[in-house]
């Protein structure tokens, strides 16, 4: 038994046949061929037949009939349908047998229905990949906090320009096909088919490895600390001396190396304390991401913010809601559930000095 993954287009019937045949001079045989197709393993060998016809017919019942009319002439000679797309039909027989084959009637095959499909797929991935681009342009920098995240997003981009890749190779050599079907047989490269079916298996291949890899990596990337690992203010540094309950959350990536939130709750539900901090690189790629989170209201709690020196003020209407401090190679935003007076402002500020 073996498991092939057959997505080929009419225009590489040739590269089709060719596969076929050597499946069939191995004896494996499949009833039905599809993108994941299953051959079983049989003591003879089999033969495969590709062909093409235009199914007529106003209605989707007229057009089964037609296409069952067709399919019929090659099971009264022992061959059976396996496929049916896009006017390609293939079968399979347990004898060889004779076929003649021009493409003298088979003129009319060439509709621009699978063409205009290429060139609608070529449109929307060329639109999804504009937007992605201008969303990832446009994203905060702490939406790449970990290194799956940063693969995935990169594995979806590739995803994209793979589509694009393929659906414009299949509307050009679609047309190609249809305009030499008008004056006599198509004539294709099957050096050239074979090479861009490396490249996009490859694409496909790196697509998968990216996103499902960044993803899982994504998952165990994220991992949490002890209070003791990495001192993040608290409670207590507010003379909150109550029973309190902590999580925490670590992150690391290629554009920020270490990520550290934690979430500290008073038992009783009176206080918290959110705290995330952003450990870069440098002091100046540290000092560019300060600046801007004041465009980030998101991130401070807030609707507008104040920069005064290395703090961010962080405002919802007129009331302090958190604080950003920038030092060292370090940029943390507090959000405390209770008033940011300007003693409290004093302890952060000493905190981090």
């Amino acid at each position: 038994m073996k498991f092939m993954i057959m997505n080929y287009k009419p225009y590489e019937y040739e590269l089709l046949q060719t596969k076929l045949n050597k499946l069939g001079q191995q004896g494996y045989i499949t009833q039905e061929l599809s993108f994941v197709t299953i051959f079983n393993k049989v003591d003879y060998p089999v033969y495969y037949h590709i062909d093409f016809h235009k199914t007529i017919g106003s209605t989707k019942i007229e057009r089964q009939k037609d296409k069952d009319a067709f399919a019929r002439k090659y099971q009264q000679k022992g061959y059976q349908p396996i496929y049916a797309k896009h006017h390609m039909f293939v079968f399979v027989s347990k004898k060889q047998k004779d076929l003649p084959f021009s493409w003298e009637d088979k003129k009319d095959i060439a509709t621009g229905s699978f063409k205009i499909l290429s060139f609608i797929g070529f449109f929307i991935s060329l639109v999804a990949l504009t937007l992605f681009s201008q969303y990832l342009y446009n994203a905060s920098f702490d939406k790449f906090m970990s290194y799956g995240i940063t693969l995935a997003y990169i594995g979806i981009l590739l995803l994209f320009i793979t589509s694009i890749f393929r659906n414009y190779f299949s509307f050009h050599q679609m047309s190609t096909m249809h305009h030499q079907l008008k004056n006599g047989a198509p004539r294709f490269s099957l050096k050239t088919f074979k090479s861009m079916r490396i490249v996009y298996f490859f694409l496909s291949l790196l697509t998968i490895i990216l996103i499902f890899g960044g993803l899982i990596e994504d998952v165990f990337n994220q991992k949490s600390f002890h209070q003791q690992d990495h001192q993040l203010i608290q409670l207590s540094d507010f003379q909150i001396d109550k029973e309190t309950s902590f999580s925490s959350q670590s992150y690391s990536s290629f554009t920020i190396p270490h990520t550290y939130i934690s979430l500290e709750e008073a038992k009783d539900g009176k206080e918290a304390l959110y705290v995330k901090e952003f450990k870069f690189s440098s002091p100046e790629k540290a000092k560019q991401r300060f600046t801007e989170i004041k465009g980030l209201p998101s991130l401070y709690a807030g609707n507008h913010a104040v920069i005064d020196g290395s703090l961010l003020y962080g405002y919802y209407d007129d009331e302090i809601v958190s604080l950003t401090l920038l030092h060292n190679q370090s940029v943390t935003i507090i959000i405390p559930s209770f008033p940011l007076t300007e003693e409290n402002i004093q302890i952060i500020s000493q905190f981090y000095a």
